[in-house]
Order: C-alpha cells, then sequence, then structure tokens
C-alpha cells in the first residue's frame, strides 16, 4: 500500500487519537481487561508524554502507532518491577519498545516492522546501550529476526492478566 506513512508524530497532537486506536484494538482481545481502565474509550498511561510516537498514516488516519521512550534511570523505565533482577544486561540509557498497535485491517502488511525500524533508529540516535521491551507472544519471533534476545517470561500485568510477557533486549 503506497499511501501508508510512518512518521515521528507530537503526543501533544495525535496522542488522542493514538489512544483511541490502542483501546479499538484491544478491545478486540480477549486477554485484555477493560476494567482496569477509567476511560472506556482510550489507552493512554503516564510514559506516553514523554515518549517518542511513530504512527503510520493511511490516507489521514493512524492506522498504526508505537512508542519508544529513553530512559537514563532504572526506576524510570516502564514496568521495571517485571525486569529487576535483569537489571545488570540493562545497560543506560534505556529505550523501552511499548504500545505498538495495528488496526485489525492493515495487519500483514509489515507495519510492525516499520515502526520497529523507525524506533530503533530513534533509540540508536539518542545514544542509547539498550533496547528493552515486555512482548506479546506474538511478537516475539519478529523480535528476535531484527536482533533482540529473548531473556525470559516475566509474567503478565493487570491490563493484560491472561497474556505472558517475555523480556526482550537489544544491545545496541
Amino acid at each position: 500500500m503506497k499511501s501508508l506513512k510512518c512518521v515521528k508524530v507530537d503526543f501533544s497532537e495525535y496522542g488522542q487519537e493514538m489512544g483511541v486506536l490502542r483501546r479499538k484494538v484491544w478491545d478486540k482481545e480477549e486477554d485484555f481487561d477493560a476494567e482496569a481502565f477509567p476511560n472506556d474509550e482510550v489507552w493512554l498511561d503516564d510514559f506516553d508524554k514523554d515518549a517518542v510516537h511513530f504512527a503510520v498514516f493511511d490516507k489521514g488516519k493512524i492506522v498504526a502507532s508505537a512508542r519508544v521512550g529513553v530512559y537514563y534511570s532504572y526506576k524510570e523505565i516502564p514496568y521495571m518491577y517485571m525486569m529487576k533482577e535483569y537489571k545488570s544486561i540493562l545497560k543506560l540509557p534505556v529505550a523501552s519498545f511499548n504500545r505498538l498497535v495495528v488496526d485489525t485491517n492493515y495487519r500483514g502488511k509489515k507495519l510492525a516492522e516499520m515502526l520497529d525500524e523507525v524506533r530503533i533508529k530513534e533509540s540508536r540516535k539518542a545514544g542509547c546501550k539498550t533496547i528493552v521491551g515486555q512482548a506479546v507472544p506474538c511478537r516475539i519471533e519478529a523480535l528476535k529476526e531484527i536482533g533482540f534476545d529473548f531473556i525470559e517470561d516475566i509474567g503478565s500485568y493487570k491490563i493484560l492478566p491472561n497474556v505472558e510477557l517475555s523480556l526482550m533486549t537489544m544491545k545496541l
């Protein structure tokens, strides 16, 4: 699809639209706990405001998005409580990949790969030494293919109580 464009976006301008897309996509997943959210229409969190966001647009509409945060302290890294025993392999500054979502009508078009590529470039540009992610099962193989190492299954968190997340890292 030649009309698809992946660009860095300003969260203050596009955050609401990205949050609506996240919620719309995850609402269709049986393992998503809608009760964990105070807002029925949008999925945003405190890490969004300081992260770098990318979105894929089709005809002016966001159809996929993802964020990368850059952290200079372990205590700032999202979900660090799930990874604390692996702190020694996370060399600062750390980039954290989170909230990748692709509209169900656009899956199979390599949009996740496109978003991974721009987030890796952004992480390198920021001088990060490690990228970390808590991958859902369907993302593990794709992340391995681009150079991430599978470390270990690390459990689940409240919004995805039935999804086993896996710690994935990439050294830069």
